[in-house]
């Protein structure tokens, strides 16, 4: 293992260094360590490189731009004693790709402009709401009623805001996306006035976040690789999902922080979509000690992705497509050898497995998948394929997830799952164990997972956002559930603490060998009951359900249980 000190082949703090790194990159592409010191260096997109590829969950690109693109690389390390990468334009500041046992630790990433405003509100009322933007930190100009915002290298359209709570820096009280306006006007220099219906009405002095922007470029990519290690990197800003992990295997996630950078002016936005993303992934996922605040999006969301069946093409092969907007057309979804489970999407049961002995893509979102026997019995055009080798074993520990946009944790896979010792504050659902092949197409039935001695604050479902039904939410999307083919299986909710203003603390749809004992639930009285549900736990075409031996402190809103299995 060789070491390469940058400064020493002229790579200094003040420059842009996506060209020389790259050269140095290709020159060294296995075994090698490179080591920056200290300061701040430059990547800008028109000095990118570009490389292709089909993204999970964004807005997609025939051309993507990374700054740093390590690729077709072995046996490497990044190491960035607090160096920051400082972008201009849209990017991906580091990108992963076809790579293998590569280590990336030290560094902060960070925009100049950031993809996301922010402005402090000086009055409102039903109908329109004043907001104070420094037009320095988030260059701005409005066209004919329509706001947009300077990105680097042009102005892109607003499109949402998230109000904040200026002391806690809370997402605020049953706000969630419900700042809506449909037009905006400069009333005097860095004075936006916004036109809309605002209900509930925006509150004088609190923070509103400024959404603009496209989700395309990740702040790091980790695309088809194994054995992964990011560690001790801060994430100020990023032009799209924060990491996005796809088809790869063994990622570990250590001390990774997503917050504002405030010294630069911002006191809520970090990231402008999730924080950690990850999708369609094998062997083990390890996140640890890390720190989520003020994303756009959820913190940590792992799921694999889901076809739809076109049409049966014979009695050993299907035609299908990838659904979702936001899903395109993976050429790694599948290899020969992979175990694919068949999903009937009205009641989200199994039909069978088989295995897969050739996939490839058609034109537009299409594929062709053969088998190597027949399809199981029922298979229809409509139903879903999940691709069962393509799911992680998952630990989430020692971690803090801050008010964000929506929720905390969105787990989906048949592995092993643990979340355990972390601090939640999420102004949605703090955990959603989802799955579903009618709407995201985010496949992974769980079978095995373990919360136990987490803490969840009386910052947890201030606002709702799309299946945040309880605290933890098992919720997956089922037109028909069936308690004698359940959805998910063999959940355990032990030994946490929930500070709860309302009611909700579990929702379950679907589930076999749910557990939730040893729990300690204390009455908070910082906001005051909102949600409809007006039980502590409300159960849906569940069974084997174990709910006991909890503690209740200081009255709490309810603690009954709703069975309407």
């Amino acid at each position: 293992m060789k070491t390469i000190n940058l400064a020493d082949m002229g790579i200094h703090p003040g420059t842009d260094i996506s060209g020389p790194m790259n050269e140095l990159f290709a020159k060294n592409p296995r075994d090698t360590t490179f080591v920056l010191v200290p300061g701040v260096y430059h990547l800008h997109a028109k000095n990118a490189a570009g490389f292709s590829a089909s993204l999970s969950n964004s807005d997609q690109l025939p051309v993507l731009k990374a700054g740093l693109p390590l690729k077709n690389m072995r046996n490497i390390r990044l190491i960035g004693h607090g160096a920051t990468l400082l972008c201009h334009g849209e990017l991906s500041p580091l990108a992963i790709l076809d790579s293998d046992t590569i280590t990336a630790e030290g560094l902060t990433i960070d925009f100049s402009p950031a993809f996301n405003g922010e402005g402090v509100i000086l009055a409102a009322s039903p109908r329109q709401a004043d907001v104070a933007v420094d037009n320095q930190t988030y260059p701005y100009q409005i066209d004919d009623g329509r706001l947009s915002f300077y990105n680097g290298e042009g102005y892109v359209p607003y499109f949402g805001a998230i109000e904040f709570e200026a002391l806690s820096r809370r997402t605020a009280y049953r706000t969630g996306d419900r700042f809506r306006s449909d037009r905006q006007e400069e009333i005097a220099p860095g004075v936006i006035r916004f036109h809309g219906k605002f209900d509930p009405v925006p509150t004088v002095g609190n923070l509103l976040t400024l959404r603009y922007s496209r989700r395309v470029h990740p702040g790091v990519l980790v695309h088809n690789c194994g054995n992964v290690s990011l560690s001790d990197i801060t994430l100020h800003n990023t032009c799209g999902l924060g990491v996005l992990g796809q088809f790869s295997h063994d990622l570990r996630f250590s001390r990774i922080v997503m917050r504002p950078n405030e010294a630069a002016g911002r006191r809520v936005v970090s990231g402008h979509d999730d924080g950690l993303h990850l999708s369609n992934n094998f062997g083990g996922i390890e996140v640890d000690g890390c720190y989520f605040h003020g994303l756009m999006d959820d913190p940590v969301n792992v799921h694999g992705t889901a076809l739809r069946i076109r049409r049966i093409t014979d009695g050993q092969a299907v035609e299908a497509e990838f659904a979702h907007g936001q899903s395109s057309a993976f050429p790694l979804w599948a290899q020969p050898g992979h175990s694919v489970s068949f999903i009937e999407r009205k009641s989200m049961r199994s039909l069978g497995t088989a295995g897969v002995k050739s996939f490839r893509l058609l034109e537009g979102k299409r594929c062709a998948l053969t088998f190597d026997g027949a399809l199981p019995a029922g298979v229809t055009p409509g139903d879903a394929l999940e691709n069962l080798t393509h799911t992680p074993q998952v630990t989430i520990q020692n971690s803090y997830f801050g008010s964000c946009r929506a929720r905390g944790v969105l787990v989906s896979t048949p592995k092993p799952v643990v979340i355990r010792d972390n601090v939640f504050e999420s102004s949605g659902s703090a955990i959603l164990i989802p799955g579903d092949a009618n709407s995201w197409y985010e496949s992974g039935a769980c079978r095995d997972v373990l919360i136990e001695n987490n803490h969840f604050t009386d910052g947890c479902l201030v606002s709702m956002y799309q299946f945040c039904e309880g605290v933890v939410s098992i919720c997956p999307q089922i037109p028909r559930p069936d308690p004698s083919t359940p959805f998910h299986r063999n959940i355990r909710i032990v030994n946490n603490t929930f500070h709860m203003f309302d009611a909700p603390v579990l929702y379950a749809l679907s589930t076999q060998g749910l557990e939730f004992t040893g729990n300690t639930i204390v009455r908070s009285r910082a906001y005051a009951p909102w949600h409809p549900r007006r039980y502590m736990a409300t159960l849906k075409a569940c069974t084997d359900v174990a709910i006991k031996n909890n503690r209740f402190v200081g009255d709490p809103c309810s603690t009954e249980v709703l069975d309407e299995s």
